[in-house]
């Protein structure tokens, strides 16, 4: 993989990170002491909230917490995430050089201001790129790639079985595994895969 390029005569399709370069890119932002960001792709990544939910967290919601309970913007329905050890120490590590206050917003923009959707995209996009992240040059890199990584590593955990979409299904509030499945782009790897075993 390379790292993406824009192509526009092409359409895109947003993708996701594989989860070894998540985890070089939460090691290398660690080393750079960019909290900021670390703590934007942890939380989407290890919990699948849609950005405009992570947006509105305050550091009460998260720090020293086990799960997350809020009102998804989109669907308004009551959501319960749960709070990984990993997003655990990557929470602790920066609020230790933070300082926040509890009702701090936990991502903010460098005036420490809830930063608005457009700035958060290119925040990643710029992350992504700065790193040399791989990302396929035939992908698009947006907000959605944060929950997407998180579907695709439920995905793989689970054995990539029907049992893994309906958790999915349920997570993301989807009305069909069908749905699930194509928002993870499952459908299109498994196509690609057979004609490349032709």
């Amino acid at each position: 993989m390379e790292t993406i390029l824009e192509n526009k005569s092409k359409p895109t399709v947003t993708t996701y990170l594989e989860w070894d370069e998540l985890q070089r890119l939460l090691v290398l932002l660690r080393w750079n002491k960019k909290w900021k960001q670390l703590l934007l792709f942890a939380i989407g990544c290890y919990t699948g909230m849609r950005i405009g939910d992570i947006r509105v967290l305050t550091w009460k919601d998260i720090f020293r917490q086990d799960k997350i309970i809020y009102l998804e913007g989109k669907t308004s329905k009551q959501r319960v995430v749960f709070i990984p050890i990993p997003l655990k120490k990557i929470i602790n590590l920066c609020h230790f050089y933070l300082q926040p206050k509890p009702d701090d917003w936990v991502i903010v923009n460098q005036n420490n201001e809830r930063p608005c959707l457009s700035s958060i995209e290119y925040t990643i996009k710029y992350t992504i790129r700065k790193y040399k992240i791989r990302i396929p040059p035939d992908k698009n890199i947006s907000a959605h790639m944060l929950r997407k990584t998180f579907g695709r590593r439920v995905w793989d955990i689970e054995g990539q079985t029907d049992k893994a979409l309906i958790l999915l299904m349920d997570m993301f509030n989807h009305s069909s595994s069908g749905i699930t499945r194509r928002y993870l782009g499952i459908r299109s790897d498994e196509m690609e895969k057979i004609y490349l075993k032709m």
